[in-house]
């Protein structure tokens, strides 16, 4: 529970960070593309693939932390209290 909580406002920040950065990415990267000789397109592919990958991170650090507090000994948080 604490875990889809946590991991929906991540991915939730993961997906504004990223649609907002795919018009950027997209529009400088044909900018740069277009002093090359060879041309090549980016397809959305490119965007989702990367996408995916962000928030496959993000969800592997959230549970990584998650699991990490669970095997916590509750006894050490609430001596420092």
């Amino acid at each position: 529970m604490i875990v889809r909580l946590l991991s929906f406002e991540v991915i939730k920040l993961i997906i504004i960070a990223t649609v907002l950065a795919w018009p950027i990415a997209y529009f400088g990267a044909q900018d740069w593309l277009q002093s090359f000789a060879h041309q090549i397109n980016i397809g959305p592919m490119v965007f989702i693939i990367s996408t995916l990958i962000a928030l496959l991170i993000g969800w592997l650090a959230i549970s990584f932390k998650a699991i990490q507090v669970a095997l916590r000994n509750p006894v050490e948080a609430l001596k420092y209290e």
